[in-house]
This record gives structure tokens, sequence and C-alpha cells, in this order.
């Protein structure tokens, strides 16, 4: 009799779970083909707040627990989000592909989350998605592929950047609108920025130094990271081998109760290093090199408003070790690179009504290196200590803004404030401690014109006070012009400003290898920029077209570079000086041609930069240009819900400064030479398993199989390179695979 009862109990519930549930099949507007891995939310018609939620599978079908009637939120990667109204327990919906994300909203330089089409500058998007089909494991991944962006290698100092012909010092990189901050010879090494829980980058070209002020000359790469989820508990894990020796391993946790979000995340990246000739196993070009990081956020809703405090740490240590040393080859000199950063922020915004907003920040970086070197015994292996060096950089800063935006009026205002301090110390730094302040407020005004405000005009200003310079006043003007919904047309001007940095001013390092110095006397840097673009986006049949045109002209005066000053065969002082002024000028062409099935992007950039070094090299006064050539492609099998990408830029002839010991007269003097250029092809191929939880990707990299391409003879391109013919890259063709795991729980 019990069992019996216990039968029924069980069919009654099974019974009452079933009419609980509610069956939505999403499929492609096109193919009517089931899609897999949608993600379908329920909301509560009283409380409008998810009650359900969960993600296709193979046959495009998810159970929600919900009754109808409810509203369903039904969004899949590259399709436009719908919004529908459930009425029955089996209901079907169509998503439709789209060319480019409209609804893509974007948060740098701009007042208010603003949609991408709407802003007034052209802001480029790198998505999780573009992300994961790269493999890209950090910046330098990601950006390798993008045009008018090249990345410089120092296997010691790390990966710098190049914008619009402008280096790394004048690009300013963020995490979330917060600088980082440890730039080695002038550059923030892009592998130290993981993709470990970023949700997008959002890039603008060209000066953006009425927002974000110093090393804004270039342009600003936003690293934005994942700070909402709708589901109660999120678990994600990662691993990821290529066949060149990394191992990384990442996973992230999320709780998600009521108005509070905590999110916690780590991992663990390792590269045994490489050298395609083998020095008795210890000499490697590329050094082996291991980061560990982790990191918390936490977030509650208050009110219309959102609080948010996050921290990360991060630390890497590259081993350098030596090729035994002649003539008994039985020890060696080793070098220990260590990296701490320690980031600490806080963040609240929100609208404190209908047409006001506030957005707050405050943070605390803290950044070391330290370079230990040693003698190793390699009979004993005892090893000896012979010298250490630590730097430390901190910068404590604070930015904020109002926002008063009300779509029916023609003006708009952004007013806001930044305060940063900077903090450098250790035994190549001059007295071994320097401070610089720098405190600015800024204002931005939106005013439209016109019907539907086809033409806004954006005019601003940066009032700066700096501890150390006297900072003049930073104007911009852009403007956004849509005759047709389907054209946009912008453009803007710009000037810049950029104190120098503690270190440019007051670096000492001088040993056997080494003789470089600051230069407290030292010029900021000022800079004119124009940037102008077209945009056209056409649907022809079941086909998005998109054509982008832009063009830009920077010129920087007193621009600071290290500069060879002594007459000495035998060593050669570099000293930060102001030349007298670079110039970089081009234009982009890039077209976009989107399916449900296929998307496939084409561009073409020509940059050209003119170094003026004053009368003694008129020679070198000219414009010298190099090109660039970008085919990219995606092929989706919605059967399979799998994709197939393809990735290839081929980089032109660069032109590059260098300096050489001229016996004629005596000096080091300044030369132009040539960086050959070279081709890079990758492709990937995601296939996701058990309705989309597991995701495997395969990845063939570098296909061409480039390692180290030519240069002009002597060029040294960097601190840690040598004078040769012959530069090294990349590392040869490699094969990798990915594994990421996602674990979702109910609301």
């Amino acid at each position: 009799m019990k069992k019996l009862l216990v039968f029924v109990f069980k069919v009654v519930w099974a019974a009452n779970f079933l009419a609980a549930q509610t069956a939505i099949t999403v499929l492609d507007g096109e193919t009517a083909k089931p899609l897999t891995g949608a993600y379908v939310v329920a909301q509560g018609k009283a409380e409008n707040k998810a009650v359900a939620s969960g993600f296709t599978n193979k046959e495009g079908e998810v159970l929600l627990n919900a009754i109808p009637p409810f509203s369903a939120i039904i969004s899949f990667s590259g399709y436009k989000t719908e919004v529908i109204e459930v009425h029955s327990k089996n209901q079907a919906i169509t998503l439709f592909y789209l060319s480019q994300n409209l609804d893509e909203f974007v948060v740098t330089a701009s007042a208010v989350p603003t949609r991408v089409e709407d802003h007034v500058q052209k802001v480029k998007v790198i998505n999780a998605e573009r992300i994961n089909s790269q493999g890209a494991m950090n910046l330098r991944d990601v950006l390798q592929n993008d045009l008018n962006i090249r990345i410089t290698q120092d296997n010691i100092l790390g990966s710098g950047i190049q914008m619009q012909g402008i280096g790394g010092e004048n690009v300013k990189i963020m995490m979330n609108g917060v600088p980082i901050i440890g730039r080695l010879n002038g550059n923030v090494d892009l592998s130290q920025i993981n993709m470990n829980q970023v949700e997008k980058i959002e890039i603008i070209e060209g000066p953006s130094s009425v927002n974000y002020g110093t090393n804004a000359l270039g342009g600003v790469i936003n690293i934005i990271t994942k700070n909402k989820q709708q589901n109660t508990l999120t678990t994600n894990l990662n691993s990821y081998y290529e066949t060149v020796g990394n191992y990384n391993f990442d996973g992230d946790l999320g709780i998600q109760k009521g108005r509070h979000l905590i999110q916690l995340n780590g991992g663990r990246y390792f590269f045994d290093g490489y050298s395609p000739v083998d020095s008795a196993g210890r000499f490697q070009t590329w050094r082996p090199k291991e980061q560990v990081f982790a990191g918390v956020n936490y977030g509650v809703g208050l009110g219309k408003l959102h609080f948010s405090y996050q921290a990360k740490a991060f630390r890497e240590i590259i081993q350098s070790k030596g090729a035994p040393q002649s003539p008994f080859f039985v020890s060696a000199f080793d070098s220990y690179f260590t990296t701490y950063r320690f980031d600490n922020s806080v963040y609240l915004n929100g609208y404190l009504n209908k047409n006001h907003h506030v957005d707050l920040v405050a943070s605390h970086n803290f950044y070391q290196r330290e370079n230990r070197n040693l003698y190793k015994d390699l009979v004993t292996l005892n090893e000896s200590p012979l010298d250490t060096n630590v730097e430390e950089f901190q910068l404590t800063m604070s930015r904020g803004t109002y926002n008063y935006v009300n779509k029916n009026s023609p003006v708009n205002v952004q007013a806001g404030y930044e305060l940063n301090l900077d903090r450098a110390n250790g035994i190549r730094i001059e007295n071994g401690l320097q401070n610089m302040e720098d405190y600015a407020v800024f204002g931005k005004l939106d005013i439209g014109l016109f019907e539907n405000k086809k033409l806004l005009i954006q005019p601003g200003a940066r009032f700066i006070y700096n501890s150390a310079y006297d900072a003049p006043i930073t104007p911009s003007l852009s403007l956004r012009f849509t005759p047709k919904e389907n054209l946009i047309f912008r453009a803007s001007y710009a000037n810049g400003f950029r104190a120098p940095s503690l270190k440019e001013l007051y670096f000492v390092f001088v040993d056997v290898n080494h003789n470089i110095f600051g230069n407290p006397d030292l010029r900021a840097e000022s800079s004119n920029s124009i940037n102008a673009s077209l945009q056209l986006n056409q649907a022809i049949n079941r086909a998005n077209l998109q054509l982008n045109i832009s063009g830009f002209y920077n010129q920087i005066n007193d621009q600071i570079r290290s500069v060879a000053t002594n007459i000495s065969v035998d060593s050669v002082m570099y000293r930060n000086e102001n030349i007298e002024s670079f110039t970089s000028q081009g234009f982009r062409v890039e077209a976009t041609a989107n399916t449900t099935r296929l998307t496939t992007n084409i561009g073409y950039s020509y940059t050209g930069v003119l170094n003026d070094l004053g009368q003694d090299l008129l020679a070198l006064n000219k414009f010298v240009y190099f090109p660039e050539y970008q085919v990219n492609f995606k092929y989706r099998l919605i059967e399979w819900g799998s994709s197939l990408n393809f990735f290839y830029k081929q980089f032109g002839d660069q032109p590059v400064l260098f300096t050489e010991y001229d016996d004629a007269v005596q000096a080091e003097v300044i030369k132009q030479g040539i960086i050959s250029g070279y081709g890079m092809m990758d492709v990937s191929y995601n296939q996701p398993f058990f309705d989309g939880n597991l995701n495997v990707t395969l990845f063939a990299k570098n296909i061409l199989n480039v390692a180290n391409i030519q240069q002009t003879a002597g060029i040294n391109t960097g601190a840690h390179t040598s004078a040769g013919n012959s530069l090294p890259v990349l590392w040869g063709r490699t094969f990798a695979i990915s594994l990421k795991y996602n674990f979702k729980t109910k609301q």
C-alpha cells in the first residue's frame, strides 16, 4: 500500500510539474533551422523580474518553469534580441541575424550608455564572441588582427602598441574606465592583460584628452568586464593548450541574490619558453613565463543607482636563463623578472531621476617590478645573487561626471572632474622617490539640430592643473550627421596634452649593458588631430552590407624620444629628449557583408609617418607610408550550432628610426630603417555540446609559419632585442585546443 501511495504521488507530482512548464522553440528567421544555445528569460507580469530562464537544446527548444501569460526575452549572439508575449504552453519564435549589433551600447567617452550607432565618435567594439574565436588569451592576441594597430614585441618588456602610427605612450589603456599603469619603455605590456571575465573591448582612435587627459593623444582602449548576470549561480571553467608550450586554465563563479551580485575569478597561464635554436637547453628567444591572477567583484542595486567594488591581483614571473659561459661552459648568468599588480576600484553610477545621470569611480593601482640577477653554477646548481632592483609605481585616481540627458531637449550637458596622483620609487628613480599631481575639470555639450537631431554637434574642453607643467586648455569639437537613416558622417578635431611620466623624467639605469637617463627638463607634448569617417549600411535581400571609410591626421609637437647623446664608440648613453615633431596621416576602408550563415570582412589601411628631427636630418623629413590588408570571415553551421572562423592580416614594410655609430663623425647618428612586412593567418572551429554548456574550439595559428622577419641591419627595436638584420615576431606555426564549460542554475 505504501509503495502504491508513493507511485501515485510521483505521478501526480510529475503531472503538475509538466503542467507548469512552457516549451519555447527558437528558429533562424531565414532557414527555419533550430538555434542551439539561445538564451530565453521568462519575466512575470506582476513582478517584472525573471522567474525562469534556460538555453535551447539542439532542437532549438527550452522548457521553462513558468505558466503563461508572461513575457519572454530571447537573445542569441549576432541576432536581434526579441521580446514576446507568451500565451500558450508551446510557442515558436524566429530571430534574424544582424550585420552589426545595433543594440550594442558603449560607455567610453559618452555621457550615458549609448548605442554604438548613436555615438558622436566612431567606436569599434570587439565582443566576447570574436575574442573566443581568435583563441585570444590576452590583449595582444586580440589586437594583432586589427587594422591601424601594430604590435611591438620585446621578450622581456613585453608587447607594446602603435595606433594610427602613434606609439603606445600616447595610447590610453583602461579597465572599466580605470587607467592601467606600469609602462616599460613607454608601453603597457599587453600580454599581462588577460581576457578572463572580459565582456567586450571598446576602441576610439584619435585623441580623447577631454575625457581622459594625458596619454590619450593617439586613442583609448577601454576593456569592459562582466558585471551582471541573470542566473542565481553561474560557473565557467576554461582551459587552453597550444603546442608551442602554452598551458592555461582559468575560471569564475557568480552568485546573484536579490539586489546583490558577487563574482570570483582566477587562473594560471604558463608558457614554457621557445627558441628555434637550442642553446644547450637554457637560453630561449621567447622566455618562459608564468602568470597567476585572481579577482573579486561585488555589486548591489541601490534603487536607480548601482554600486560596485572590484579588486584584482596579478603576478608574473619571466625566467631569462643565460647560455653557458665560455671557455668551460659550467656557469651562466640568469635573470628573473617579477611583476606584481594590485588594483582596487569602486564605482557608483545610475540615474538620480529621469534626466540626471551620474558616474563616479575611484581607484588605487599598485605596480611593482623586481629584477633579480644571479650567477648560476651549472655543476653544483648553486645560485649566487648579483644584484636586485625593485621599482614601484602607484596611481590614485578619481573621475566623476554629471550628465543632463533629455531626448526631447536639443541640448544635453556633461560636466566632470578627474584627479590623478602619481608616485614612483626605487633605486633607479632619481632621489629614490618622485610624485606628480594632475587635477582637471571638463565639460561637453551635445547640441542636436534639425528633425530627430540629424546633426549632433559636441564641443568640449578640459582645464588642467599639473604640479610639474603649465597645462593648456585642451578643446575638442565633434559632429555626427545622419542625412539618411543608413548613412552616418562623423568628423572631429581635438587638441591633446601629455605630461611626461615620472619615469621619463627621473629614470636612471647604468650598468655594463645599460646607460639610460630620464630628463627632468622635458617639455610636455601637445597635439592637434583631425578624424573623419563615413558609414553606409545597406540591406540587399537577406544580406546586410556595411561600408566604412575613415581618414586621420595627427601632429604631435615636442614628442619625447630616447636619443643617443654621447660620442664614444665604447659606451652609448641614451637620454629622453623632445624631438621637433611627429606627424601621422592615413586612411582606412572596410567592408562587411553579413548573411545568416556567412560574415565577411575585408579592409585596407594606408598610414604615413613623418619624423621631423630638425635641420640635421632634412633627408628624412618626408612621409614614409606602409599598408595593411585584412580578410576575416565566419561561417555558421546552424544545424550543429558551430562556426568556422578565418583571420588574415598582411603587414606592410614599417619605417622606424634607429641610432648607429658613424665613424666619420665619431658620433651616434639617427637613421631611418625598415622592418619587413609579413602575413599572419589563423583558422578556428567552434563546436558546442550538451545544449551549449560545453564549447570546444580547435585552432591552427600562424599557418604561414612566420617566425623571424628581416629588418635594416643595426635596428634595435627593444631593450632586449639584438641589433641585427633579423627580428623575432612570432614563434612559428602552432595548433591549439580550448575547452570552455559553463554551468547556470535557473532563477
